[in-house]
């Protein structure tokens, strides 16, 4: 019996238009009510899910690729990137023009003017905080993220290429539009979902995830109900074992977990 839904955001639970289904708490409340726990995924810095989300409902809540967990308003656990590895990804990226880098904590989002002004320019500014803020020696940083203005290609290109010699110290991943996220190693969706399990107390076969990006591939791997979007890339569906009838417009994920639990009693 399905015990736990594992969803990603962009592309997967959240529409085109960047916003929650209208039906989502409302979802969450009949999931609860047949003993299943809903539990958000994602690669977004952690006061973007605040933003999102009301804290008051019970949701189980990682950003940053797996590096920060919450319970409602609770903080379950966090990890912190070293300022070695901050500072080497700054001066790779620091002569470039085609890159835009922000870092992310539990406490706030620092980026530096100019990059700001990049991400505004480059269609990215519901990203940005209101005011940028330069980074802080003393900063607790999550995750670094980089934008590559030319897009996926470009970030896959990087990763290969420019930030090839981090690649045994970090873990990176290309998670779409272009974005590339840099974390402590063994940091990616998957270990977010085995947190929740984890603390949860329940294994794979009691767990669902959805997802669309290849961040997403991770977690795919680890349960036979495993859900790639309707509205994903052919070589994304081809790693799910399941793909959505309806895709990120049409409630597709709640839909294909509210179906799959719908004999469950609490």
């Amino acid at each position: 019996m399905v015990k736990l839904g594992v969803f990603d955001l962009d592309g997967t639970l959240l529409t085109s238009e960047d916003k929650l289904p209208d039906t989502f708490y409302q979802d969450v409340e009949l999931l609860h009510s047949r003993n299943v726990s809903v539990a958000i995924a994602s690669a977004r810095p952690a006061q973007f899910l605040f933003d999102m989300f009301d804290r008051d409902v019970d949701l189980l809540m990682s950003g940053e690729d797996g590096n920060i967990f919450f319970r409602g308003k609770q903080l379950l656990h966090a990890r912190y990137l070293s300022s070695e590895l901050i500072a080497r990804v700054y001066a790779i990226t620091a002569e470039r023009d085609d890159t835009a880098v922000l870092c992310s904590g539990l406490n706030d989002i620092y980026v530096s003017a100019e990059h700001y002004r990049r991400f505004v320019e480059w269609g990215k500014g519901r990203f940005m905080p209101e005011a940028p803020k330069d980074l802080t020696a003393n900063a607790e940083i999550c995750k670094i993220h980089v934008l590559c203005r030319d897009g996926v290609e470009a970030a896959k290109h990087m990763i290969s290429t420019v930030f090839a010699e981090l690649r045994g110290s970090c873990d990176m991943t290309e998670s779409g539009y272009g974005w590339i996220g840099i974390t402590e190693k063994d940091s990616n969706k998957a270990a977010a979902v085995r947190f929740f399990q984890k603390y949860l107390k329940i294994g794979n076969d009691e767990t669902t995830v959805f997802g669309d990006s290849s961040n997403d591939i991770p977690m795919f791997e680890l349960t036979e109900h495993s859900y790639a979007m309707k509205n994903a890339p052919a070589d994304i569906r081809q790693k799910a074992r399941h793909v959505t009838e309806e895709d990120n417009d049409h409630n597709g994920a709640m839909k294909a977990l509210l179906r799959l639990t719908s004999s469950n009693t609490a």
